[in-house]
């Protein structure tokens, strides 16, 4: 009688197993993958149909992780190095490949930046601060055939949010914290007719330094810029429209704090220097696309 029991309760067993194994198969199997649409290789396809490695950033991607600025891809892209050097200049490296000779400034790069589709040459321009994208694609490897002279190392292409003809939208928010931390950004779009659409947003960047100089009384490592975008849309019919983007970068601070060989002050963040310091840029870029149907 035991053994009859015990052949009863393992037959049970196993069909109760059986039972849960094929629900939660038939769960899994009717989830849905999302089908990300890129244009990495400057035609609209699915990343999944791509043959080469590529990372892609949606909107929502770079607002839940905090990625604000180039130097923040390195956090998230594999193989991607982003630094500054040399204050305003930035340097980007895939799989190793970048900036050579980063201590000339005219050198031109291995790893290419796109914005919208127009290549952007000078690192001085990749300062500022990501606002109103659409998506990032950092594509590794050579990609010389699409993209040209400059992507030994590959490329990254920043798409923004386009103008819209069917609504009107606006979006902000402000950001406070320490050391007198005031970010705020703010975006609208607007159809000012049938073909013509307009969007235009904006990045204020505030903060005090980290460091005190003692002999000037400056905060160094502090932040104060501003950059902006406007962008216009004329679309009269299905089959063509334009373009045209107006952006600009302007930043003003004291600079980055370099504690000497010689300075006695014992404090991590104070320090003696006997002149003032003072990083400004100034970037701006326009740009212009026509596209025609066939």
């Amino acid at each position: 009688m035991k053994t009859v029991n015990y052949l009863l309760k393992t037959f049970s067993l196993i069909l109760v197993t059986s039972f849960l194994s094929q629900t939660i198969y038939a769960q899994e199997t009717s989830a849905v993958i999302e089908d990300i649409i890129v244009t990495a290789e400057k035609r609209t396809e699915s990343l999944q149909d791509l043959s080469q490695a590529v990372t892609v950033l949606s909107s929502d991607d770079l607002d839940k992780k905090q990625i604000s600025t180039f130097v923040d891809i390195s956090a998230i892209a594999p193989g991607v190095n982003v630094a500054k050097n040399e204050g305003f200049k930035t340097v980007i490296t895939i799989r190793g490949v970048g900036y050579e000779t980063n201590q000339n400034a005219i050198a031109t790069p291995s790893v290419s930046y796109h914005l919208d589709g127009i290549y952007i040459a000078s690192p001085y321009s990749l300062q500022t601060e990501f606002m109103d994208l659409e998506r990032i694609e950092v594509l590794r490897g050579p990609q010389g055939t699409l993209f040209g002279q400059n992507s030994t190392g590959g490329a990254i292409n920043v798409i923004t949010a386009a103008p819209s003809l069917n609504e009107s939208s606006t979006y902000g928010d402000i950001t406070i914290g320490d050391y007198s931390l005031v970010k705020t950004r703010a975006s609208f779009n607007r159809p000012l007719s049938e073909t013509v659409a307009l969007r235009a947003s904006f990045i204020t960047h505030k903060r005090d330094g980290f460091t005190d100089n003692l002999s000037t009384g400056q905060d160094l490592d502090d932040a104060d810029s501003i950059s902006a975008r406007v962008r216009f849309l004329y679309q009269p019919s299905e089959t063509f429209r334009a373009n045209f983007t107006a952006q600009i970068f302007d930043e003003n601070r004291n600079g980055s704090a370099q504690k000497g060989l010689l300075d006695t002050t014992t404090d991590p963040r104070k320090l003696r220097q006997n002149s003032k310091t003072e990083h400004k840029l100034e970037a701006s870029l326009y740009s212009m696309g026509i596209g025609v149907g066939l």
